[in-house]
Parts: C-alpha cells; structure tokens; sequence
C-alpha cells in the first residue's frame, strides 16, 4: 500500500494521519473526514468515478472503517445525499444506531437568488 497515491499524495499520509487521529480519541472523540470529490454519490453525470468499485473508494473506504472515522463530508457533486454503505445502521429519532461504518455526506448544492 506504500506504493499508492491519492492525487499526489501518498495513501501513507492519510494512514498516518488516520493513526493519530486514532490515538487521540480521549481528547477528540471523532474522526471526520472532508474531502473534495465523493467516495459515493447516485448523481448520474459522473456515476463512474462514484461507485463503490471506484478505484478511490477501493482505496480509502476501508481505512476509513478500520480506523473507526464517524463522517466523511464531500462535495463536487451539486447534490445533497446522505449515505449509509454498510447496510446496518438505522436512524430513530436522530439517533444513529449500530453504526459500523461512516456515515457519507454529499452537500454540493449550490445557491441561487430568485
């Protein structure tokens, strides 16, 4: 995995970082992650890039399960979705329950005055 970049970044500044953040839990009990491009998104115009079988997904979701992140916030997409990977999370009365993996924001969307 040494070998690997995310843009030009090597993935082990992420898992570096992942570690830290990890270590740090008594002070700073979530991990949330922001990002440019979505890791997932249903939007069609680049549905490709934002697949679970993207090459970035493949890259990084994992270690956003491993090192336990909470929230992944993105952006790009001018859209607004919230998404769940894992299938076992449920939501009741705001409160999220059986949370194994990060919950996905997508928040795109874009003003316009009218």
């Amino acid at each position: 995995m040494s070998n690997m970049y995310i843009g030009q970044l090597p993935i082990t500044r992420l898992v570096n970082d992942l570690i830290k953040a990890n270590e740090s839990r008594a002070q700073q009990p979530f991990i949330i992650v922001v990002t440019h491009r979505p890791l997932l998104c249903s939007d069609g115009s680049e549905l490709q890039q934002h697949l679970p079988n993207s090459t970035l997904f493949k890259t990084v979701y994992p270690l956003f399960v491993k090192y336990q992140v909470q929230l992944i916030i993105t952006g790009h997409i001018h859209v607004y979705e919230r998404i769940f990977f894992d299938n076992t999370t449920t939501i009741t009365n705001n409160t999220y329950i059986n949370v194994r993996s990060p919950v996905i924001i997508v928040q795109g969307t874009w003003w316009s005055i009218r």
